[in-house]
């Protein structure tokens, strides 16, 4: 089944943050259906070991190089099967919802190219 958003990520040595922000997307899920998509660019830490291990329903690609942040945006791009695409930062945590949200903006207000959301700060 075609997913509602695919949303891409592009990773390099984010064993850090890229464990929270999955954890993050998948728990803040509420009836979109979604794609998660990790492009790595060729991290040296565990990212990929982690992603592999504790999140087994992303779709990791591993190109085997650092394409840099735009090349491994495509690439992740190529493999989406959906109608939205959302571009996330591996240090990002949703919340309340809001790819939900933004997506319903976006099927509600159709004819636009790019839509965004807000960014905030860890304390709010």
């Amino acid at each position: 089944m075609k997913s509602d958003v695919s949303i891409v990520i592009v990773s390099y040595n984010s064993a850090e943050f890229i464990g929270a922000c999955l954890k993050s997307v998948i728990s803040a899920r509420k009836q979109v259906r979604q794609q998660i998509i990790v492009v790595d660019n060729d991290s040296r830490d565990n990212t990929v070991a982690l992603i592999r291990e504790q999140f087994p329903e992303v779709e990791l690609i591993v190109p085997g190089k650092n394409l840099g942040f735009a090349a491994g945006v495509n690439l992740g791009v190529s493999h989406s099967d959906a109608d939205f695409v959302l571009l996330l930062n591996p240090d990002t945590v949703i919340l309340n919802h809001a790819v939900d949200s933004i997506v319903d903006f976006a099927r509600s207000r159709p004819g636009h190219g790019l839509y965004g959301g807000r960014t905030l700060t860890p304390d709010g």
